[in-house]
């Protein structure tokens, strides 16, 4: 039990221009870039993006193109949670979404199709658009929660929300662009080091309870099934109990805040051993050993990844002995 493996799937911020060069000759990729590819009928070009090295950046895709990215970064986690099962052996005991991972994470574990997890963001970024939110975004704060607690409760900045509890040093505040530049600010004057995210829109806040509706509505019709692997709620810090909760997961990503650090430690004191992340910029497995220093953690997606390098990292963090069920 001690070495349960939990897979993290990844949200905003976790797209790398062709992060999947190197393995898209694997049917366990193409297949998952096929299938997303034709739930959106080929609009945001997500195989050029998944395949080639120059396609456009994280940076250029937030202004001209959101939707591709939020696009590539789904298909990359399910396509590599695809890989580990399927062609390397790795039996995951628990999936666990983070933020806009969630979609993943119903994916990945079987209770969605993977092209309906795809017509789930799309339906998300119609929503966001028909309800047209004000300008926000995401600001992380190298703080705990408790000390971004009392930098809100000293700032008459009303529309601003925790938005993710990632580790005992690491939060992100959502809201109003404006609101988040007086938040850094302050932020910085204590000594709390600020990193905006890419995205124009503030995800966890209540801001878009509007859009977290209209979401509901356009995706009432896509089917939510049990998974064949358990999902872990970081919103709701347990495991979802039914088809119901599975399907609410999907929006919990637009108003509810994540609670990363403690899912985290509950996943560890209840078996997980090992973590993998399955996005390529490291970050789940640094919030993962942040929180519970000694545990086995990596990120399977190194840059310019290929059937070689994973296998490498995949038998150097799981080690001997592991158990996969």
């Amino acid at each position: 039990m001690a070495h349960r493996v939990t897979l993290l799937l990844p949200g905003v911020g976790s797209y790398r221009p062709g992060v999947l060069s190197g393995l898209g000759h694997l049917p366990e990729v193409r297949s998952t870039i096929d299938a997303v590819d034709h739930a959106d009928r080929g609009r945001h070009r997500v195989p050029r993006l998944l395949l080639d090295l120059t396609a456009p950046d994280e940076r250029h895709l937030s202004v001209h193109d959101p939707t591709a990215g939020h696009l590539a970064v789904y298909t990359t986690a399910v396509a590599v949670a695809a890989l580990l099962h399927r062609r390397f052996g790795v039996r995951a005991h628990t999936v666990v979404g983070h933020s806009a991972g969630e979609i993943a994470a119903l994916a990945a574990a079987g209770a969605v199709d993977v092209g309906d997890g795809a017509r789930m963001i799309l339906a998300r970024d119609a929503a966001l658009a028909e309800t047209a939110p004000p300008p926000g975004g995401l600001v992380v704060l190298e703080a705990s929660a408790a000390d971004v607690a009392r930098l809100l409760a000293g700032t008459d900045l009303p529309s601003l929300q925790l938005a993710c509890d990632n580790a005992p040093n690491q939060c992100v505040v959502s809201g109003p662009a404006r609101e988040l530049a007086a938040l850094a600010a302050s932020a910085d004057r204590s000594g709390h080091r600020t990193t905006w995210l890419t995205t124009a829109t503030a995800f966890h806040n209540r801001l878009l309870a509007d859009a977290a509706r209209a979401f509901r509505d356009r995706t009432s019709s896509i089917t939510v099934r049990p998974p064949g692997t358990r999902v872990f709620s970081a919103v709701l810090v347990r495991p979802y109990r039914n088809t119901g909760e599975l399907r609410d997961a999907a929006g919990h990503h637009l108003v509810r805040p994540v609670h990363f650090r403690r899912a985290l430690t509950r996943l560890h004191r209840t078996g997980t051993g090992v973590f993998l992340e399955t996005g390529p910029r490291n970050t789940l497995t640094a919030l993962a050993r942040a929180t519970v220093p000694g545990v086995r953690a990596a990120c399977v997606l190194p840059r310019s990844a290929t059937e070689d390098h994973l296998a490498a990292v995949i038998g150097a963090t799981l080690g001997p002995g592991a158990d996969f069920r």
